[in-house]
């Protein structure tokens, strides 16, 4: 059972969010909170993920989770807001944040950022993913040559092509490589980024101010 603990400062949506997740098996809600020192007291209930809105009154949820994961490492944050906006998904991520998932978004979507959370997993929706590398690109510029990852060129070309969303066999085709080749350079690229998945390595290269390359490449059809 995924123990959940619900941060939102509108008890409306809370009720919601709540009838929503008892009745997915694997979850429970084990507390709520509608401030941020609300929040950092219900963690004594020991959730393993915290849905968390950003705008929080007495402390914003951007602070709330960098006190729940320096001070909680085994437990997981997905922020859950309305706010589509690329800089607050980057201070987010580098709060410590998992997920970035619009209040916008289906149900489905919001169980399966909690799931994946749980296990330890990063999640990204495609159009978070495109506005969080638009953001980082352009932060980037502004610390051309700064990486505190020992990547080479050829590596940070394949992290720019996975966080623009190209397939292994497009990554081929625009490398000229097997997609064999392909899904060996990017366990490569995992294993000396210390990460799992694409989703992963992209937060990563956001904390860890990687500047990435521009890459134009030929999207194939579906």
């Amino acid at each position: 059972m995924i123990r959940v603990l619900l941060v939102d400062d509108h008890a409306v949506f809370r009720d919601g969010l709540r009838e929503l997740l008892n009745h997915v098996p694997d979850l429970e809600v084990v507390g709520e909170a509608g401030t941020g020192p609300q929040a950092l007291e219900e963690m004594s209930k020991q959730p393993d993920v915290v849905l968390l809105d950003i705008g929080l009154p007495g402390m914003d949820g951007i602070r709330v989770c960098r006190s729940i994961v320096e001070q909680y490492p085994n437990t997981r944050v997905v922020m859950l807001t309305m706010h589509d906006d690329p800089q607050l998904l980057l201070e987010a991520l580098r709060a410590g944040a998992c997920s970035y998932v619009l209040k916008a978004a289906d149900a489905q979507s919001v169980v399966s950022a909690v799931r994946a959370a749980a296990k330890g997993q990063a999640s990204l929706d495609p159009a978070s993913t495109s506005r969080l590398l638009e953001e980082y690109r352009r932060l980037s510029q502004e610390r051309a040559g700064f990486s505190k990852a020992s990547l080479t060129e050829r590596e940070r070309v394949l992290l720019a092509l996975i966080a623009e969303g190209a397939t292994n066999r497009e990554i081929a085709a625009h490398l000229a490589l097997s997609e064999q080749t392909v899904k060996n350079n990017l366990s490569v690229l995992y294993q000396k980024m210390g990460v799992n998945n694409r989703a992963e390595a992209v937060m990563a290269a956001v904390q860890g101010d990687i500047p990435l390359p521009k890459v134009r490449w030929k999207k194939r059809a579906k």
